[in-house]
This record gives structure tokens, sequence and C-alpha cells, in this order.
């Protein structure tokens, strides 16, 4: 027996009664373990913290516990998957994932630093512009005029010390204020870059879609909506791309961030797109995030084999 063993953390094990124990109290992911001995219940409390192989062998040295029945209660465990099992040990999807952030404008770089802690492998990014005394804190406080990209390396670094910042994208975030520019996106459409649009407005903070190029509506279709929406978009949409940008306050960079950062992870765990074709909208103040409808637009010409930058964007 190799590796390391642990209750999946934050499930803690309990006593139900002398006799039995329930490991999580949440009935979803919890589970209740009766007929165990007392030595056998020490062991599993034990495990609420790691114990690497060694140590099992000693406890159960110690206790008399036979290595057969040792395997058996941590096979019990993992079928029930509560147990963190070193013996696995194998890359996880997040492990081995790159994530490219297109711009390290306060949205992009708390969803960054929230998929570099969450534990995806890779951040790449590249952004020259100077930092601002409007940009996200973690940088700001590093002192204005020096490069965004150099000084969010020395932030991610320390977030997330074996953080890799090479590599191929799975999947990109691209950020902005007002509106995503759908020139911006092209590239990534090309390649065939699976990637998130979240930007701040006036009122709130969009987040989404989740653009799978081909499958699904993408930054071209939400400009040619606001078109039909609104003759004099495109006129507004282009002084809107070089305005002053917006900040986002606090509370809703950080909750747009975490909306974000988890659609894209739940895609590279292979959970499936969250936000395929949906948008969470953020309302400033106290009203909760919802979702709304962003489905491919009919003029955009975005869906199918191949992509063709939609005229007019």
């Amino acid at each position: 027996m190799e590796g390391t063993f642990q209750i999946k953390e934050g499930l803690g094990v309990f006593w139900r009664s002398a006799e039995t124990l329930q490991i999580g109290l949440d009935p979803r992911v919890g589970v209740v373990i009766e007929d165990l001995t007392p030595a056998e219940q020490d062991l599993v409390a034990r495990l609420s913290g790691p114990m690497t192989a060694p140590e099992l062998d000693a406890f159960a040295r110690r206790h008399r516990l036979r290595p057969t029945r040792v395997e058996r209660i941590l096979s019990m465990l993992e079928r029930a998957d509560v147990l963190r099992d070193g013996r696995l040990a194998p890359s996880s999807p997040l492990s081995s994932s790159c994530v490219r952030i297109e711009s390290l404008d306060p949205l992009g770089v708390a969803i960054g630093l929230t998929l570099a802690r969450s534990g995806v492998g890779s951040v790449v990014f590249d952004d020259p512009s100077p930092v601002a005394a409007s940009d996200h804190p973690a940088l700001s406080r590093r002192g204005a005029g020096q490069r965004r990209d150099r000084a969010f390396l020395t932030v991610l670094r320390s977030a997330a010390p074996g953080i890799r910042t090479h590599g191929e994208p799975d999947a990109a975030v691209v950020t902005g204020s007002r509106l995503i520019d759908p020139r911006r996106t092209y590239g990534l459409c090309d390649e065939r870059t699976p990637h998130l649009l979240a930007w701040v407005e006036e009122v709130d903070a969009c987040v989404g879609p989740f653009v799978e190029p081909g499958a699904g509506a993408c930054a071209a279709c939400a400009y040619h909506a606001r078109c039909e929406a609104d003759g004099a978009w495109a006129n507004l949409a282009s002084q809107a791309a070089l305005a002053r940008p917006i900040g986002p306050t606090p509370a809703v960079r950080d909750l747009a961030s975490a909306l974000g950062a988890r659609a894209v992870m739940g895609f590279l765990e292979g959970a499936g797109n969250t936000l395929h074709d949906v948008q969470w909208r953020v309302p400033q103040g106290a009203q909760a995030p919802y979702l709304v409808s962003v489905p491919a637009h009919p003029s955009c010409g975005c869906i199918g084999d191949g992509f063709d930058a939609p005229d007019g964007a």
C-alpha cells in the first residue's frame, strides 16, 4: 500500500452514536458507517487529516488491525466517494489544463487568480498596458506604471506557487468594459479555442456566454442582436470600445469572477458548458444574479464547420 489517504476536505467525521460514524453532514455527499470497532472508528477519524501508507501500517499494528481489514475500510470509503486516495494520483483535468487571459483588467485578473487558486495548471497572458490606480488591487498595490503582465506574474506566483505560465490554451477568457468587441475574438474562433466572454456594463456585469466556436453564440452574435435592437448600436459600440473603462465594485467583480471561473473549470473538467447560449447578469446592489438567453444570431454565420468574420462587426 502506497500513497497518502484522507477524507475529502470539508466533509468531517462525526459520531451519530457510540457505534455509528457519519462522514459529512449534507446527505448529498455524506455517508453513514456502522459496525466498526472502536479501533476502526479511530482509524476513520484519523483520516480526517492526511495519513501516509507507513502511518496507516503503524496505526494498524498498534491497534491490532489486520492489513486486509484496513484495505476493506479504505475501499468502502472509496466506493462512497469520500476518500481522497493518493494511490490514484493521476493529474486532474484542471492541473493539466491551460487557460489564456486575454486582458488583465480587473475582471480578467480576478478570474485568472481564481482559476490558479482552484488548481488550473497553466495560466498564460500578455498585457503590456501600464498598471493604473483603477486596476485590480492586486496589481495597483504594486505601483502604477509597470506593465500589467509583469505585475500579474508576481501576484500569480504568490497565489499559486506551482503555476505554469506557458502552454497552448484549452480555453480563454475575454474580458472588457461596456462590451466585447467581436474583433477581439476572431482569432480564438478561427483556432476553435473555447472562450468565456465577461464584461462590465453601467448597471450589470455580464458573464457569458462560454463560446464553443461553431457550436453556439459568440461575441458577434451579441453584437448583431444589439444592432438589431438599436439601429445606432454600430456607432455607439465603436465609441464605447474607446471610452474610459468602467470599474466594477469589489462585490460585483468578485461574484462575477467566481461565476465565470466556475463555468471555465466545469468545462475543463468535462462537466459540460453551463453557459452555452446563456449569460449571468450580476447587478449592482442587493439583487441576485440571474440568467438570460444569448442565442446564436442568424446574421452571424459563426455556426458550422467554418468561421467567417461577420460583416459590420
